[in-house]
């Protein structure tokens, strides 16, 4: 059986040109139930010069045993040298979402 701590949210910046391909693409290979995505300006330092951007944050929801798995796929299609994949537990969540969670990513509860 599977509990609320098993989901964990991938956060993803993106340019917006890259953003819908990706969210579809982590859902129909079976990576990520569900990617949200929200515009927001990213300000950060990069090679010394500060810079700010116009960028989409994907939430992909998914499983503690697929993170490996998202985080190597994003690497291998970002278009950023340094893309930002953060993966933060869920610490607690309705039961009837967390369920579906772990039965749209394929092998969710390995």
């Amino acid at each position: 059986m599977s509990s609320r701590e098993d989901i964990v949210i991938v956060h993803c910046t993106v340019p917006e040109e890259f953003s819908r391909q990706m969210a579809q693409e982590a859902v129909t290979k079976g990576l990520c139930a569900c990617v949200s995505m929200t515009p927001v300006v990213a300000v950060y330092r990069w090679e010394g010069s500060l810079c700010e951007d116009q960028e989409i944050l994907l939430l992909m929801k998914t499983t503690r045993a697929r993170v490996d798995a998202v985080m190597e796929w994003i690497l291998s299609v970002h278009p950023y040298d340094v893309p930002e994949i953060l993966a933060v537990p869920v610490v607690q969540g309705s039961q009837l979402y967390c369920e579906w969670v772990m039965s749209s990513v394929e092998g969710g509860s390995e």
